[in-house]
């Protein structure tokens, strides 16, 4: 018969102590939280980033096309004045 070895507690090893699986568990859940956190934060901002973009687009051709109405509107006037002249 084959004699089955006794170990003590003393000659026992833990292979993963119970501090280490805490700490690996809690560390993934905050790198988890942390990372949705961050797609989350990005994507609203691109969102958002747009959206301002597209404002200031317009705001841009608007102010551009009332300066062009002007110098339209300057122009159509000089040459009514040098008609009316001669």
């Amino acid at each position: 018969m084959v004699a089955k070895k006794e170990t003590s507690p003393e000659t026992q090893r833990v292979r993963f102590p119970i501090g280490a699986k805490l700490l690996a568990i809690i560390s993934l859940i905050t790198l988890v939280s942390l990372g949705t956190l961050t797609v989350l934060a990005s994507a609203l901002m691109r969102q958002d980033v747009q959206i301002t973009a597209e404002e200031n687009n317009f705001t841009v051709n608007k102010r551009s096309a009332a300066e062009a109405e002007a110098a339209l509107r300057s122009a159509r006037s000089g040459a009514n004045v040098l008609l009316n002249i001669s």
